[in-house]
């Protein structure tokens, strides 16, 4: 690679450096092609002419194009040159033979070694230079007399004494004659030519109509004489192919072109064009309805119908002029296909430039802060066979993947034996870590500004997304006034999910949702503003194309993950529900229920949430119901940067304490990582609760070998959090004083069993309002036996049943419900953790408010 960095025009490839969707339009366009060579008419059929003309339409006339269809930056260019270079020679190229059997491919071959024998390339018609008022029938017959004249003088005298120059010199003055009255033709079809005086106006009109008669015909003539007495280099019966490129680039020319093929159509003649239908038929719609304006001559109309009969009329224009059938459709590349992509044959693909460029993470485990922009994007890639949604923008055109790979060789180091060797590698990276942190700075700023300016210009680029739209994204990823992104009330994140039953686990029934769909919205009307939802709780927004949005998201991580605060807000993860969701519900089915969501780490970053759903589904499909442990070991996994190991190895003790132990060990030097290392510990302690219904074995982390519990019992601050949130569950439960159900009383004891105790006595003191068992209520409280508190209850119930008071036999009914649970109970969590984790007084009013 060169130090300017220049980007590689279009060229041709080779069979196995096309994308599928190219291969198929080579493959699409070379059968068009020979049935094209298979239609030209034997020579008696060519040159019978009937004593006089029959006002009749050819009845063998077919269309002669095919169309290679996508949009800019898809390799249109690269499929006309690759298709020229596999049939411009009469010896087939080995190389080229080798690929498509390999591929098995044997039909394409035989195809374009047909093509090879019999197809004539003409010069290419590039669309874009064309200026205003260019005669393009003129421009195709001037092609055809330099092929004309190249043949000519290709022949020794001799040979050309041979040729019967009587034919060639009529075809000569033919196709002189055709060039002339091109020029008048195109003036009418253009709407210029003669004015002033009637009577030479009259004249030009009727000059014109007669050059216009059976131009197709008078086209065949000529090529056919061509083709019958020039001899070209090991072909023979030719086919005379047209490529016209960038056609979508020239609005003003691209519909006189296509009704110009129609109009000259003739067997021997094809026209291979590289353009956009899509940009053809929004032309033909707003001329059109230019059109229909001009015959309503200014008078009130209808815009609406105007423009629903415009794109009607339009429609069926395009189908008639390029039939669906002769399209060839040039669709974005896969991210597979992208990461293949490379600039020369032998240079670095895009894959090789991701891995080649290194930063640090803000929220990356201490002792290998380092990653790479592959690793960032890609994932376990190996392992989870797939790629971050933050990595699908670069599943671009090949024109922008070229770029992307370019613009990425900026900043990587030369590459030496010293780098290369694993002795190289170590003394790299200790050389970059004990670098002065400005030179880092400056290094990040520079890939963040490069990358955020691409994405700015990809997103101009994408037509789907309204302007204005467009014109907000771009203007929040502008690195003009400073490398700072502010999403801050102008994007959200919103996800559906599907919901699933998967088991029952005590006294909660555990159900997981598993998202299907991720979208990013950006915000429209009040919401645009303020960022507040509207009365019913609902964001409005319009969903941003999933590539642009996975460009938008992948800036945003890295500004996250990058050091030096190059977001102005909080990350969008915070306050978005993000991956997969597993609740146990307390009371399941019943009116009233309490759900207990499992705990998932403060990440900070859209990769590290679809990494942990990636890696959870896979542990989950083969966990043999122990999901909670599947959970948990995801979410190891990726705050270790470990990749995924499946099977029984993968969910084993030994790996888990391992892991677990790693983090409760590890002393981080960063803010970003203590803040995600003390949530992972938060996270998993409350996944150990009961409460969860996780069916951990408690006794695998509470090993005082691996320091799980040391390490939170140490920081006050997480025993004070994960005793609030348990309270928090437990007010919920508890709502208003009114535990009706016993799995929610199974709940309050497994949080906190003297809470649960007094919550009892307290609804016992309760039964003193009701006068008819006001004594025994008394007595009852004052019981101190278990056994005597619940045969009193039985007994009374008893009682009350007989009178139909239905308040206070509900009550009564729910003081039997902690008949099970009143009695002390081994709850393994409190006595292995040493009940630091039972909230107290003040955690339950903290919880509270």
């Amino acid at each position: 690679m060169t130090d300017h960095f220049r980007r590689l025009e279009a060229i041709p490839l080779s069979w196995n450096d096309l994308s599928n969707d190219q291969k198929n339009a080579v493959e699409a366009v070379s059968a068009w092609l020979v049935n094209a060579i298979d239609a030209i008419p034997a020579r008696q059929e060519r040159h019978f002419r009937p004593a006089y003309p029959l006002p009749l339409l050819d009845h063998n006339r077919r269309s002669q194009l095919a169309f290679i269809d996508g949009d800019r930056g898809t390799g249109k260019s690269s499929v006309l040159l690759t298709l020229q270079n596999m049939t411009i020679s009469a010896e087939p190229d080995h190389s080229y033979a080798s690929d498509l059997y390999e591929d098995h491919k044997f039909n394409a071959f035989e195809r374009l070694d047909k093509l090879r024998q019999h197809v004539v390339w003409l010069e290419t018609l590039d669309m874009e230079p064309l200026s205003r008022g260019t005669n393009l029938f003129a421009a195709i017959l001037a092609r055809i007399a330099k092929m004309l004249d190249a043949g000519l003088h290709g022949l020794p005298p001799i040979a050309a004494a041979l040729e019967k120059p009587d034919g060639l010199a009529d075809v000569l003055a033919k196709l002189h004659q055709l060039q002339n009255d091109a020029a008048i033709v195109w003036d009418r079809m253009d709407g210029t030519g003669q004015g002033g005086d009637p009577q030479a106006r009259a004249l030009w009109v009727m000059q014109a109509e007669k050059a216009g008669l059976d131009l197709h015909g008078r086209l065949t003539e000529v090529l056919d004489g061509i083709a019958r007495h020039l001899r070209f280099d090991g072909v023979e019966n030719p086919l005379f192919v047209l490529p016209v490129d960038d056609f979508d680039l020239a609005p003003a020319h691209c519909l006189e072109l296509l009704r110009l093929i129609r109009m000259i159509t003739t067997p021997r003649l094809f026209f291979v064009i590289a353009g956009n239908t899509r940009i053809a038929e929004s032309v033909l719609k707003l001329r059109t309805e230019g059109d229909l304006l001009r015959l309503v001559e200014g008078k009130p109309s209808d815009s609406n119908e105007m423009q629903e009969r415009a794109a009607e009329i339009a429609a069926n224009n395009m189908r008639k002029l390029v039939p669906p059938g002769q399209r060839a459709m040039l669709k974005r590349l896969r991210l597979e296909e992208a990461l293949r992509i490379r600039a020369e044959p032998r240079g670095r693909s895009l894959r090789d430039r991701l891995a080649d460029i290194r930063f640090e993470v803000n929220q990356a485990p201490t002792d290998n802060p380092e990653m790479s922009l592959s690793q960032f994007l890609l994932l376990d890639e190996k392992a989870v066979g797939g790629a971050s949604m933050t990595a699908e923008w670069l599943a671009g055109t090949p024109r922008q993947a070229l770029d992307y790979a370019e613009m990425l060789a900026k900043f990587v180091r030369p590459r030496t034996q010293a780098t290369t060797t694993d002795k190289g590698k170590s003394r790299a990276r200790n050389m970059a870590k004990d670098a002065p942190r400005h030179i880092q700075y400056r290094h990040d700023d520079q890939l963040l500004s490069v990358l955020l300016e691409d994405i700015g210009r990809q997103i101009k680029e994408d037509w789907i997304l309204p302007y204005a739209l467009r014109q907000r994204l771009t203007d929040k990823l502008d690195t003009s006034l400073g490398i700072s992104l502010d999403f801050q009330n102008q994007l959200y994140v919103d996800q559906s999910a599907l919901r699933e039953e998967l088991k029952t686990s005590g006294g909660a029934t555990v159900i997981i949702s598993n998202p299907y769909f991720a979208g990013l919205f950006i915000t429209t009307g009040r919401d645009s503003a303020g960022g507040q939802p509207d009365t019913e709780g609902k964001r409005s927004g319009i969903e941003i194309p999933r590539q642009i949005a996975s460009a938008v998201l992948f800036a945003h991580d890295l500004a996250v993950s990058l050091w030096g605060g190059y977001l102005r807000h909080s990350a969008l993860t915070y306050g978005t529900e993000l991956g997969p969701k597993v609740t146990a519900v307390w009371g399941y089915g019943q009116k009233k229920n309490t759900p207990v969501v499992w705990p998932l780490p403060e990440w900070w970053t859209f990769r590290d949430y679809e990494r942990f759903a990636h890696q959870w589904r896979l542990h989950a499909a083969q966990c043999d119901g122990r999901y909670g442990l599947a959970w948990v070991m995801a979410i190891l996994e990726v705050v270790c940067n470990e990749a995924y190991e499946g099977g029984n190895e993968g969910l084993s003790k030994t790996r888990l304490q391992r892991l677990l132990s790693c983090m409760a060990n590890e002393k981080p030097k960063r803010m970003a990582r203590r803040v995600l290392r003390d949530s992972v510990l938060t996270a998993i302690a409350l996944m150990l609760a009961p409460e969860s219904a996780s069916g951990l074995d408690v006794s695998a982390f509470t090993d005082e070998t691996i320091g799980f519990i040391r390490a939170i019992s140490n920081q006050p601050t997480l025993v004070g959090r994960i005793r609030r949130r348990r309270a928090q569950i437990w007010n919920q439960a508890n709502y208003q004083g009114i535990a009706i159900t016993k799995q929610e009383i199974e709940l309050c004891f497994a949080i906190s069993p003297e809470r649960a105790k007094k919550d009892f006595n307290d609804r016992v003191r309760g039964l003193t309002r009701y006068a008819q068992v006001e004594k025994q209520a008394e007595l009852l409280r004052k019981s101190i036996d278990y056994n005597t508190k619940f045969t009193m209850l039985k007994t009374l119930k008893n009682q009350i049943n007989a009178t139909h008071q239905d308040d206070l036999l509900n009550n009564l009914e729910t003081l039997l419900l902690y008949e099970d649970y009143y009695k002390d109970k081994q709850n393994k969590f409190n006595e292995l953790c040493n009940g630091i984790f039972i909230p107290e007084e003040d955690d339950f009013i903290i919880a509270g408010n």
